[in-house]
């Protein structure tokens, strides 16, 4: 029988699939008068995807002195292939996984949607999308952007980064690809070491990896506007997350084959390579993990981004005193003469409660403010308010008490009933005229 594929080697990013079910994988590409159009099987094995009905079977070299393999077009069962000397079958643990992964076109699809959704939502939004102070729905937009967009087309530089390297061996990229959720450059490997291999494979994720790192140090080093600030620190964290621990965990997994970059880099015949590299990726992961715990870090990130960063003292200072406020409250309020309605009410650092009653014909209320808890001058104020249930007058509004420091529960409720008292004696119509 004639031979009717040669082999190519295939080099993906997250997560591959047919026609690249591996970072290194082996594509088989079809020879004139050959029934199977295009057939794709990971290095160190051959597995693939149906193609016109036939699984091709490796069988090796027809001569030893080829300098290249080729292969029949004889089927065998699905799901394992013969290479010369090794037998591989679908590993168990990442038969789900594969199974997901091998529907990626359909996720391509989705994700080509989202891309254009997020695209067409910032040109509909844009007079505001990067205007001061940003809303709750313009950080979701720019979220949105950094997701369906800048992510997917980073896969671009990524793969520029394994045809870059490609080129620095010598040898030629016969193919590239790109669809959104992942991308592939295909080469001629054969004749290529283990270190050529994996210094290709490595070269992909240190593209990913720079590019987060100088979005991450433009964003922190040269603040500018803030939704820029945010656009910037959710990209370099966001890209730095996904080829340093989503795309790891789903190579290792199974998730793209059996020659995902991870896979190259770590191999066992490229130390070289993989001990430096392991050190750099737990030293960076721990580094993340502390900075993320520094006070100082959450408060330069909240800053620059136009957020109220509080540390877990604060936290837990504010959630302290908001109880007090609101026991107190119900303290001095319980049994009084009318029923009254309990209101918290948030405010920018602050905390304000809010006492609620009718009498008289009047509405009346104690406002019991704390200002932010980490300001010079801890305190709490009580002022008062009287309106008529007429809701075109103006209402009353004065200041009555002053607490310094953080007072308990027994202390502030017998404020906050003498206040009680003394608006509801106030003559609604002489004090509102």
């Amino acid at each position: 029988m004639r031979p009717c594929h040669q082999h190519l080697l295939r080099v993906a990013s997250t997560p591959g699939w047919s026609p690249a079910l591996g970072y290194r994988s082996h594509t088989i590409a079809p020879l004139p008068g050959c029934p199977t159009s295009s057939i794709t099987f990971p290095s160190g094995g051959f597995r693939g995807t149906k193609s016109h009905g036939v699984y091709p079977r490796a069988v090796g070299p027809l001569h030893s002195s080829e300098k290249d393999h080729r292969h029949d077009c004889r089927p065998t069962a699905p799901g394992r292939y013969n290479s010369p000397g090794s037998l591989v079958i679908f590993r168990p643990a990442a038969i789900g996984v594969a199974v997901i992964f091998e529907n990626v076109g359909i996720l391509g699809l989705i994700m080509a949607l989202a891309f254009f959704a997020a695209v067409w939502d910032a040109i509909r939004h844009r007079a505001t999308l990067f205007s001061e102070p940003m809303t709750s729905d313009g950080r979701g937009r720019i979220l949105r952007l950094v997701i369906f967009v800048l992510l997917p087309l980073s896969i671009i530089f990524h793969e520029l980064g394994h045809a870059a390297a490609v080129k620095a061996v010598g040898r030629d990229v016969i193919d590239f690809g790109f669809f959104f959720v992942y991308g592939y450059v295909s080469y001629n490997g054969f004749g290529l070491s283990p270190t050529e291999q994996g210094l290709i494979a490595l070269a992909g994720p240190a593209v990913s990896i720079v590019m987060g790192l100088v979005a991450l140090a433009i964003g922190w080093f040269k603040p500018t506007r803030t939704p820029i600030n945010f656009l910037l620190l959710a990209f370099g964290a966001l890209e730095l997350a996904n080829v340093l621990i989503f795309y790891p965990f789903i190579d290792f997994i199974g998730g793209v084959g059996e020659g995902g970059d991870w896979h190259q880099i770590y191999a066992t015949d490229t130390p070289m390579i993989g001990i430096p590299v392991g050190i750099f990726h737990v030293a960076v992961l721990a580094g993340a993990v502390i900075a993320w715990k520094s006070d100082s870090i959450r408060n330069g990130y909240a800053r620059r981004t136009g957020q109220v960063y509080r540390t877990r003292s604060q936290i837990g200072n504010r959630s302290e005193l908001a109880r007090i406020m609101a026991s107190a409250a119900g303290v001095a309020s319980d049994r009084w003469k009318h029923p009254v309605e309990l209101v918290a009410d948030a405010q920018a650092g602050g905390i304000q409660m809010i006492v609620r009653w009718q009498s008289d014909g009047f509405n009346r209320a104690l406002l019991i403010h704390a200002p932010p808890i980490d300001g010079p001058d801890p305190h709490i104020e009580i002022h008062a308010a009287i309106r008529a249930l007429d809701p075109g007058l103006p209402p009353y509004e004065r200041p009555l008490n002053r607490v310094d420091g953080k007072p308990n529960v027994e202390e502030l409720a017998r404020y906050i009933r003498r206040a009680l008292d003394t608006v509801d004696s106030w003559d609604g119509a002489v004090t509102v005229n």
